[in-house]
């Protein structure tokens, strides 16, 4: 049984920032468009289009060095549904985590059974790594699992009572790790995989039509966009707002921050027929009240200036991954990491003049970040 002192230190983690690995379940907030007058984009909209995107898309995780895909399709929610009613009693622990700990549990037998009618004997899967297939590979027996940061009191908590998550004795605590984390169903793929690439998945019966990596561009090609978002309305108010802000406060400002990346590859990508450039900037910052304010801003251009670029002010950094139709509907979708913290990756339709989250992955975080 736990301490008090235990559930005393999860209830204050409340207070720090925490987020978990989810499907987007709530109607999807579209990015704010900016410039966007002229971009028209065909594409099919609603409930019907995020489920054919949701079913052609899988996370791929890297534990213990092979690869485990993120099943959360809708016939996979009724398995993790009966997962969570009726948990297991083996909970492990696998490598993996940069950050944190990755925790594992054996479905129980209700659960095991639910599987079993809804996979059947395990889907088949069109394993990538980044724009490239690696192999087929058939789903093995699903665990729920969860990716967590617990707030450094527990940890403290647990080096008192002289208890490693890892060890034998280390019970209490990876129970302590389920009850924090965020579990989803995952299962085995027998391909082998690490954490410096990105994999993904797709139904071997579904077949991608394009998929493209960014890449870093020249430096005289990183100036080109660079001073052309820099002339954007939108850009240069967040910025004169973010000056008079550090100015007021008598702070100085922190030097602006740059990313200019390039669709790696030749195929056209609709609407971006002649490549796409990905812009991030920021100005200033607010993380843990070492600024007074802060700008940041992301914009997807396209090669060939015929169209104007896609645009949204954020809380945090946006590392695009990956671009391309996923869901062969002829229109593009992106991939990228949102949160540096969460690590959160989310799929993103590009819909009319905008982004529009379709499903994430993330780590549980429940530390404090300062």
């Amino acid at each position: 049984m736990r301490r008090p002192c235990i559930v005393l230190l999860c209830l204050l983690a409340l207070g720090c920032v925490t987020t978990s690995e989810t499907r987007q379940t709530s109607p999807a907030k579209p990015v704010t468009p900016v410039a966007a007058v002229g971009l028209e984009v065909v594409a099919p909209t609603g409930h019907q289009a995020n489920d054919e995107l949701e079913e052609s898309f899988f996370f791929v995780h890297c534990f213990d060095d092979r690869a485990w895909i993120l099943l959360d399709g809708d016939e996979h929610l009724l398995v993790e549904e009966a997962a969570l009613q009726f948990p297991g009693t083996d909970i492990t622990l696998m490598a993996g985590a940069a950050d944190g700990f990755v925790i594992a549990e054996t479905l129980s037998a209700k659960a095991g059974s639910q599987a079993t009618r809804v996979l059947g004997k395990g889907p088949q899967y069109r394993v990538y790594n980044g724009p490239d297939a690696v192999t087929v590979a058939t789903a093995g027996t699903p665990q729920m699992v969860g990716r967590v940061v617990p707030h450094f009191g527990v940890v403290q908590e647990w080096s008192k009572q002289g208890i490693d998550p890892a060890t034998e004795n280390g019970t209490p605590a990876r129970r302590d790790l389920r009850n924090i984390a965020a579990m989803h169903l995952m299962a085995p793929l027998e391909v082998p995989c690490t954490d410096q690439a990105f994999y993904w998945a797709s139904p071997e019966e579904h077949r991608v039509r394009s998929a493209q990596s960014f890449r870093e561009v020249s430096a005289s090609a990183e100036e080109r966009w660079a001073e052309k978002t820099r002339q954007l309305p939108y850009w240069t108010a967040g910025a004169a707002r973010v000056r008079a802000a550090y100015e007021e406060q008598g702070e100085s400002l922190p030097p602006p921050d740059l990313q200019v990346l390039e669709c790696s590859g030749s195929l056209p990508l609709p609407p971006f027929q002649s490549g796409c450039f990905h812009v991030q900037l920021r100005l200033g910052t607010t993380m843990c009240g070492m600024g007074p304010d802060e700008a940041m801003f992301s914009i997807l251009w396209p090669g060939d200036d015929s169209l104007p670029g896609l645009m949204e002010e954020h809380l945090s950094s946006i590392t695009p991954l990956l671009i391309g139709d996923f869901d062969g509907d002829g229109q593009s979708e992106m991939v990228a990491r949102t949160d540096s913290l969460s690590d959160t990756v989310e799929l993103l339709r590009i819909e009319g003049a905008g982004l529009v989250s379709v499903k994430s992955t993330s780590i549980t975080y429940a530390d404090c970040p300062c």
